[in-house]
């Protein structure tokens, strides 16, 4: 029997990678023995080399998606039955408004475009009868793809369709109240991958969908070390995320300016509220309090800082979450947690166990006053809780079993 053949369907990796450095890690603990590896980025620009050189074929003979497509499939989607299903799932949800009206049908649109071309490619490139597993890393429109793919392919292909789904894919709440096609993806794949429990529940309480059709499996980290840092005179925080509105960092900033004793706070990564929260830094005048924006540093770069450099606590206040890789990385190198209680963020940091949960609404003495309490907690307590967020990653965020498992499960008959 030859080899399965793995579609790995994305947004743009390996072309380009932000967004999408798990999938990079995941890929890596893929048995290449049993398995033809392929990945098809569906918004990248084919054209362009890949930044990361990878042992699969990138599928990239699909045109891209060009104005002229754009209005020729607009127009044939006025026609298609999935269009026409969104209509109706619009108007019986009372969220039939033109802008989800053409949200559906720009979503109908280039799914049914990508699908087609992706459909050309295998039948041009893999043999009738072989195996196939498409795997759509996101709950969006490269799974709106695997299902069409697998709707066509079918009765000619041996053909299964998976997708993972993490935070912006999940929860229409981020997508302001509506992503397109749930009904249709969540029937027609096989199998649905949330990264949490709690996007679990969401789609068993949101939508009519088999719980055993469900499977759970968490992100990791790669092993990096551990580096137990000790408390000194001055608090040491640190933040990694992108600077943007929902992540809230200048929260923290709030939370840490007021403060009486010794602190400093460390933030990498960049966005559109960096220029305010650098001047609110540059007009603070207390001697007792610095801040450092490292501004944007490649992932292996971050790692080094983790390594290379001591700090008390990692914070998250984001409104929105998933699972953030970010808190895990922090945690699998033994360092206490403070973040949001949203998303699957309970699932890893666990209440006065390895770190702290705060509200979504929290108020800014409450995050102070977990400041205060760390920096006053005695020195064994502590460690403690370092050493607990190292297990708590080493049970539940390693990325060498989790992807090892997962990879198993992704192949298997």
């Amino acid at each position: 029997m030859g080899k399965l053949n793995l579609f790995y369907l994305d947004m743009t990796y390996p072309i380009e990678y932000q967004g999408e450095t798990f999938l990079a890690t995941e890929m890596q603990y893929m048995e290449t023995k049993k398995v033809d590896k392929f990945v098809f980025p569906i918004w990248a620009n084919r054209k362009k080399e890949p930044q990361v050189k990878l042992n699969v074929q990138i599928v990239d003979t699909v045109p891209q998606y060009s104005k002229f497509n754009r209005i020729q499939y607009c127009i044939k989607a006025l026609f298609n039955k999935e269009f026409h299903t969104e209509f109706q799932v619009l108007r019986r949800s009372k969220r039939l408004t033109l802008k989800n009206l053409i949200k559906a049908l720009c979503f109908v649109a280039q799914g049914e475009f990508l699908a087609k071309g992706f459909v050309r490619y295998i039948r041009g490139n893999i043999p009738r009868g072989s195996e196939l597993v498409l795997y759509s890393y996101w709950l969006h429109l490269d799974a709106y793809v695997a299902v069409k793919t697998h709707q066509e392919l079918k009765d000619t292909y041996k053909i299964r369709s998976l997708s993972r789904c993490h935070r912006f894919d999940i929860y229409e709440y981020v997508q302001n109240g509506y992503i397109p096609c749930r009904d249709m993806l969540l029937a027609g794949l096989n199998k649905v991958i949330p990264i949490s429990s709690d996007a679990k529940n969401y789609l068993l309480n949101h939508y009519s969908i088999d719980p055993e059709k469900i499977k759970v499996s968490r992100l990791g980290t790669i092993n990096q070390g551990i580096r137990l840092s000790p408390k000194q005179k001055t608090l040491k925080i640190l933040s990694c995320s992108w600077m943007r509105k929902v992540k809230r960092n200048s929260l923290i900033f709030e939370a840490i300016k007021d403060l009486d004793f010794d602190v400093e706070w460390t933030h990498i990564g960049v966005g559109e509220e960096y220029e305010q929260i650098k001047a609110a830094i540059e007009n603070l005048q207390k001697p007792n309090v610095r801040c450092k924006l490292l501004g944007k540093i490649p992932n292996d770069a971050v790692i080094e800082y983790y390594r290379n450099n001591d700090f008390n606590i990692f914070v998250n206040v984001s409104a929105s979450e998933g699972v953030p890789v970010s808190i895990m990385e922090a945690m699998s190198f033994g360092k206490v947690i403070i973040a949001t209680d949203v998303g699957g963020s309970k699932e890893v940091v666990e209440e006065n166990t390895n770190g702290f949960l705060l509200n979504l609404d929290f108020k800014i003495d409450e995050l102070k006053a977990l400041f205060q309490k760390i920096y006053d907690m005695d020195e064994e307590r502590y460690l403690n809780m370092c050493r607990e967020s190292r297990r708590i990653w080493e049970d539940k965020c390693d990325a060498e079993l989790n992807y090892k498992y997962f990879n198993k499960f992704l192949i298997a008959e």
